[in-house]
């Protein structure tokens, strides 16, 4: 209450805009990322409680303090600049560990910054750091942390570097400028990059705004120009946003095109796990005239971070590195298959070796794909139809598919005899675990040879996400999947295992008999199908259940025929 009553004082005391706690408004609800706005907090000072933001507006006021101060010892305008804009960058980090979004880290016993993620969700209750305790979060600490990134950057070029702020789209440069550019862009619909910044934008506009009143002059950062894909700019319309982000993204790198010297290279770093997102930057890749002559991906991500433990995202980065397209040559599909193949394969044992697996297995193997795709302007089937860049995802993938399925089962050539639904499965559970994205999803089954709506219970199709549902939980939804219908139709091999695992309750004899009436019992593809799964979901239940099944089989009774098999519960 008192902290309330200061700030109420302070304010009355204070002249001119901007207000001392932050009364800019958050962005649109449905804004990527952002959940708080939901229940009511609609301007950016919300996020802070009257002791937190007392604490910050009072840091705000004596970082302006500190210029002058600076200024009047030394003379020297440049020096007490940079000393303040230091110390603004303090402000700024003691702000991410005093909102009220900081939520106590239990196996560290200290706390997780506003940002764990990028991303602004609401938490249901939250620490308070004493921000002068000479503990985790507090402004000494912040301090330290400035002071260290300063000197580490100070020690990495004798020259220094020059900072220029611009649109990608209109360099400040002329033709052929630079040996190398190094860009990592944005990525689609993944991160609402400006919004987010706000949260730091509003504090260094209160802390440093007058030092740099050219980057200072809007109450918030620019947006109607940001290359991301996000429907709120645009009437709620994805196609629109969609197309926005595809024409602003081929024009920034028609741009560093224009800037790049001939025998100049740029790197682009990219990790988005949609190959839709892929697809929108190679055609901007393409259509701008580069191509792609080298790729690695790189393990760019903390295994800790909060995204990690619940999604696909992925650990590593892949770096494009391209060169200018000298030539306009057309070529035939056939012929760039064949140096697609040749180019793959070598990549994707070395990424196999180096312990690359799941979604960054996929997604590293579009950057040796490419090397052969790019090469040409334009990639046609004998028929003169234009092969366009998804097609060239889907092929790649296939590659992939048969790479991944030779070595999870290694016993080269047995993975032909897997059904699609089957293939299906296993490359997904390898790739993504229980839940990808839908569209992912539908072109991996059709890459194993079938559609998604065919899978049946297998999968569950919600908007942008799908699951791959466990045993239990297809008996909900479907009590009758894999068994044998009327029609003698064969039971895929991975809806026999899931069945077979319910029926381990029932016994050996249970086991036997069903694995008989679906033809599976002697097969030897069903069981390294087993033990391929068992290993993929290794500590997983329904990995455990599988290594259940797979002791099983050398005691299996045989079996005395299907009675039974219908009755009961599995």
């Amino acid at each position: 209450e008192r902290a309330k009553e200061k700030l109420a004082q302070l304010q009355k005391e204070h002249k001119g805009p901007p207000n001392l706690v932050p009364d800019e408004p958050l962005p649109p609800v449905g804004t990527l990322g952002f959940r708080v706005n939901l229940y009511g907090i609609e301007k950016w000072g919300q996020l802070f409680n009257p002791r937190q933001a007392l604490a910050l507006v009072t840091f705000a006021k004596w970082m302006r303090e500190a210029h002058g101060q600076i200024l009047k010892a030394t003379g020297d305008e440049e020096y007490a600049r940079a000393i303040t804009t230091y110390l603004g960058l303090t402000v700024d980090r003691v702000a991410d560990y005093l909102s009220t979004l900081c939520i106590w880290h239990s196996s560290k016993e200290l706390i997780s910054h506003t940002f764990g993620r990028q991303a602004l969700p609401m938490v249901w209750d939250y620490i308070e750091v004493n921000p002068l305790s000479g503990s985790t979060g507090d402004f000494s600490g912040a301090l330290q942390w400035v002071e260290l990134v300063t000197k580490f950057a100070a020690k990495t070029q004798s020259q220094p570097a020059s900072a220029h702020r611009s649109s990608a789209t209109r360099l400040p440069f002329d033709d052929a400028y630079f040996d190398a550019i190094v860009t990592d862009p944005p990525y689609y619909d993944a991160v609402p990059y400006a919004d987010l910044s706000d949260f730091f934008y509003v504090w260094l506009r209160r802390t440093v705004g007058h030092l740099y009143p050219e980057h200072f002059r809007t109450p918030l950062t620019p947006k109607a120009q940001e290359i991301v894909q996000n429907p709120v700019r645009h009437d709620g319309d994805n196609e629109r946003a969609k197309a926005f982000f595809e024409n602003m993204m081929q024009k920034a790198f028609a741009e560093m095109h224009r800037v790049l010297k001939p025998e100049g290279r740029a790197t682009i770093v990219f990790a988005h796990k949609s190959t839709e997102a892929w697809e929108t930057l190679i055609s901007a890749l393409i259509n701008a005239g580069f191509v792609v002559e080298a790729s690695w991906p790189i393990h760019t991500e903390m295994k800790t971070r909060l995204r990690a433990r619940a999604s696909a995202a992925l650990a590593s980065s892949t770096f494009l590195v391209c060169k200018k397209r000298t030539s306009a040559n057309t070529a035939y599909l056939n012929r760039v298959l064949d140096e697609m193949e040749k180019a793959i394969e070598p990549k994707l044992e070395a990424f196999w070796n180096a312990g690359i697996s799941g979604a960054d297995f996929f997604m590293s193997a579009i950057g040796p794909g490419l090397e052969a795709y790019s090469k040409y302007q334009t990639v046609k089937r004998m028929s003169g139809e234009v092969v366009g860049v998804g097609e060239f995802l889907d092929e790649v993938r296939k590659i992939v598919l048969r790479f991944v399925l030779k070595r999870i089962f290694k016993n080269g050539g047995r993975e032909a005899s897997v059904d699609g639904p089957t293939q299906f499965a296993l490359a997904a559970l390898w790739s993504y675990g229980y839940e990808m994205p839908s569209d992912e999803a539908r072109k991996l089954a059709q890459s194993t040879g079938v559609e998604l709506s065919e899978l049946g219970s297998l999968v569950q199709v919600k908007g942008e996400k799908t699951r791959i549902l466990k045993a239990k939980e297809r008996k909900k939804h479907d009590p009758d999947f894999g068994m044998p219908d009327r029609e003698g139709g064969v039971v895929p091999i991975v809806d026999a295992l899931q069945r077979s695992t319910l029926l381990l309750s029932r016994g050996r004899e249970a086991v036997a008999e069903y694995l008989h009436a679906v033809g599976h019992l002697k097969s030897e593809i069903f069981w390294l199908t087993a033990q391929a799964i068992a290993e993929v979901l290794e500590g997983e239940d329904e990995g455990r259940a599988l290594h259940e099944l797979l002791t099983f089989r050398d005691n299996l009774p045989e079996p005395k025929g299907q009675a039974g098999l219908f009755g009961g519960e599995a």
